[in-house]
């Protein structure tokens, strides 16, 4: 199966046996429309793979990985506001998602958006650590990020506002 094969498929059997269920030819269409959206990226064909991608999120409006890889072609096509809202709206829907948090922070980051950027990495990975319930952690989280925020105010103009 194509990346995220069986992630989408295993979403839309949840839904399909949900208490509102998708009409199992639903299921089938946003399957097949998913894994078509994933081969029109492999051919370089972003506009089609959002259109694709579009009727995938009219099915399973919940799911991360469409917006996930919209937002990757939104990027590829040069419209880097809608794969900012897409990004922004993956990890809103799976804070553990590391694909879309990376291509985030990496996106803000060659915009200039540095302080975003960092926010993006740090949340990341406090919600990474809190969710192995490793609480102790938390005094060398703060000291990396401190130590990370260092980092890119050297290398940068922008500063590390703080903001986590």
């Amino acid at each position: 199966m194509p990346r995220y094969g069986f992630q989408i498929l295993a979403y839309f059997l949840k839904a399909y046996s949900s208490s509102n269920p998708l009409q199992l030819e639903e299921v089938r269409a946003a399957v097949h429309e998913f894994q078509q959206a994933q081969n029109l990226m492999g051919e370089g064909k972003y506009g089609d793979a959002i259109n694709s991608l579009n009727l995938v999120m009219e099915k399973a409006p919940r799911f991360d990985k469409p917006r996930l890889l919209r937002g990757e072609c939104f990027i590829k096509n040069g419209n880097a506001d809608s794969a900012i809202v897409d990004l922004k709206y993956a990890v809103h829907l799976n804070a553990d998602n590391l694909q879309a948090s990376t291509t985030l922070s990496e996106l803000q980051y060659s915009l200039g958006q540095v302080d975003e950027a960092l926010e993006c990495v740090l949340s990341f990975f406090f919600f990474f650590f809190f969710s192995l319930s490793s609480h102790h952690l938390f005094p060398i989280c703060l000291e990396i990020s401190s130590s990370a925020c260092t980092q890119i105010q050297s290398i940068g103009p922008a500063s590390c506002s703080g903001k986590r």
